[in-house]
């Protein structure tokens, strides 16, 4: 894990540096569509099991800002959380598919960097294989939420550092699972519209 988090520290200074070398100044815009794409790592851990997984995600993002404040968002994911060799030949692999919605919080639009506070929930499909034994997908649903910021590397566009926590819910044949699921994100992003130019 650590490793990651050094990566993700080093892709954010960089970032960081990019933008403060950038002349051009920008902000949420209201009534401006925002779309992206991100990818990271992914640590997940299940109540009463002593195992843990660390993993990778990639995924996109679109949405509205309502005003300088607020922006609702559709969300999309791919998580990898298991591709494990089992020994003679056995291999097992787990990944779930998020589709749900966003809502971010701007509590200071100046400036190159806009940090955010965000809430997320919605459906997830979990798919399970293990070779020679076949897959079963189960349906189920996650809530959580985080933090980011939106780095502006040019007027429209930048990348979004992001941090989310998350629990999920499946149930199969009568039992309930918990996942935990910590997610830090690298992402881009590319504003248009809007009621007013950004400055």
């Amino acid at each position: 894990m650590m490793k990651w988090i050094s990566v993700f520290s080093s892709v954010t200074l960089l970032a960081i540096f990019l933008m403060a070398t950038s002349t051009a100044r920008a902000q949420v815009v209201p009534g401006s569509v925002m779309v992206g794409g991100d990818a990271g790592y992914v640590h997940t851990s299940i109540p009463n099991d002593s195992e843990t997984y660390n993993r990778y995600t990639f995924g996109a993002t679109g949405g509205y800002n309502l005003d300088k404040w607020v922006g609702a968002f559709f969300e999309y994911n791919y998580v990898s959380i298991l591709n494990q060799d089992m020994g003679e030949g056995v291999n097992a692999s787990a990944h779930v598919n998020n589709y749900g919605g966003a809502a971010r919080f701007y509590p200071y639009n100046k400036g190159k960097i806009i940090p955010y506070g965000i809430f997320d929930g919605g459906g997830a499909q979990l798919n399970e294989s293990v070779s020679g034994e076949g897959s079963i997908s189960v349906n189920g649903n996650y809530v959580g939420g985080g933090a980011g910021a939106l780095v502006y590397l040019g007027r429209n566009w930048g990348v979004a550092p992001d941090f989310r926590f998350n629990r999920y819910s499946f149930t199969y044949d009568g039992y309930t699972v918990n996942p935990h699921v910590v997610t830090v994100l690298g992402g881009v992003f590319y504003q248009f519209g809007g009621t007013r130019k950004a400055k």
